[in-house]
C-alpha cells in the first residue's frame, strides 16, 4: 500500500467467483493457502490468463510440490511458497518472485532475519545452540530486529536462547540456502529409534495420480513405539487393492521404516479455519484405535 497498490479483500473464499474476481480487478499477485491451490486446480483455465496476474502467494500451511508444479502447468500462473510466523511479525523465508528462481518444495530464503538450523533441544535444559552439518534436518532458529525476544508473562521461555528464537519447526537448507521445511517437532513419528517427518512421507505419497490429500501420523506400537500411519483423500472409490497399491508405491521411493502400514481413507482430511491439517484430530483416531485393540485383546484372554 505504501506503493500506491490497492488491497482487494474478499469475504470468504469461492472457487465459482475466484477468476473472476482476479479478471475483474486487475489483481497483479494473489495471496492463498495450499487448500485453496488444491480446490482451484478443479477449475478450467480462464480465457484472460495471465492478464495482470503476475504470481500467486502461498503460506499458512505448506505446499505440496506436486500440487505446485500441477497449478502452475494448468494456470500458467507462477506459485511462490512462503514461511512466516507471528513471532517474526509474519514473513520469515519467501521463494524470489519472478524471474528469480523458486524452487518446488522450497519455503524459500530468509526475508529479514537471520537463519540457522540446529539439534533440536533433547530435554528442557538450557544447552547450547548448536547448528547441524549443512544439508542436515533440525530445528529452524531465527534470529533479528522483528523478533520476539518474550512472550507474555515469560510464558515459553525455553524457546528463547542466547538471542535466538527456537521456532519448534524441522527443516534444512539446501546448498543455495533455500529452506525445506519437513513438520513440527510434535509431530516428529519415532519408529524404532529413526526420526521421521511426516512431510517427507505425504510429499511422495501426494506424487500419485490417485492422492489428493495425505497426512502421515504415529500409531502407538509396543515393539517400536511408533509405527507410520497415511490417511488419504483419493480419486475414485476406495479398495484394498488401491491400498496395496499405494504401499508399494513408496516402498518404491522411502526407506523401509518410512513406508505406512497402513492406509486410512477419508472423504477429506480435517482442517482448521486456517486450513492447516488437524493432525491432533488424526493422532487422537488412532491412540483411541490403539486403546480399543488392548481392551478386545484383554477381553479375548481373559
Amino acid at each position: 500500500m505504501l506503493a500506491g497498490s490497492t488491497v482487494v479483500i474478499a469475504q470468504r473464499f469461492s472457487r465459482r467467483h475466484f477468476w473472476s474476481w482476479i479478471e475483474r480487478f486487475h489483481v497483479t499477485w494473489a495471496s492463498i493457502v495450499p487448500t485453496i491451490v488444491a480446490m482451484l486446480l478443479e477449475t478450467e483455465k480462464p480465457a484472460f490468463l495471465p492478464g495482470s496476474l503476475r504470481f500467486v502467494r502461498t503460506g499458512s500451511a505448506p505446499l505440496p510440490a506436486a500440487d505446485l508444479l500441477a497449478f502452475e502447468a494448468h494456470f500458467g500462473i507462477p506459485v511462490i511458497e512462503t514461511y512466516g510466523l507471528s513471532e517474526a511479525a509474519s514473513q520469515v523465508v519467501a521463494n524470489p518472485v519472478p524471474p528469480g528462481i523458486h524452487k518446488p518444495g522450497s519455503a524459500g530464503r530468509p526475508v529479514g532475519v537471520a537463519l540457522r538450523i540446529c539439534y533440536p533441544r533433547t530435554d528442557g535444559s538450557g544447552e547450547m545452540l548448536r547448528n547441524v552439518a549443512p544439508g542436515e534436518m533440525g530445528e529452524i532458529c531465527i534470529a533479528g530486529p522483528g523478533v520476539i525476544d518474550s512472550y507474555q508473562d515469560n510464558a515459553g521461555q525455553e524457546a528463547f536462547q542466547d538471542g535466538w528464537f527456537r521456532t519448534g519447526d524441522l527443516g534444512y537448507l539446501d546448498e543455495e540456502g533455500y529452506l525445506f521445511i519437513r513438520g513440527r517437532l510434535r509431530e516428529v513419528i519415532i519408529r524404532g529409534g529413526e526420526n521421521i517427518a511426516p512431510r517427507e512421507v505425504e510429499e511422495v505419497l501426494m506424487w500419485h495420480a490417485a492422492v489428493r490429500e495425505a497426512a502421515v501420523v504415529g500409531r502407538p506400537d509396543p515393539i517400536y513405539g511408533e509405527q507410520v500411519v497415511a490417511y488419504v483423500a483419493v480419486q475414485g472409490a476406495w479398495s484394498e487393492e488401491m491400498a496395496q497399491e499405494l504401499r508399494q508405491y513408496a516402498a518404491r521411493r522411502l526407506s523401509p521404516h518410512k513406508v505406512p502400514v497402513d492406509f486410512m481413507a477419508l472423504d477429506a482430511l480435517p482442517r482448521n479455519q486456517m486450513g492447516k491439517v488437524e493432525r491432533r484430530l488424526l493422532r487422537m483416531r488412532e491412540q483411541a484405535r490403539t486403546a480399543a485393540c488392548k481392551v478386545e485383546h484383554a477381553v479375548f484372554v481373559s
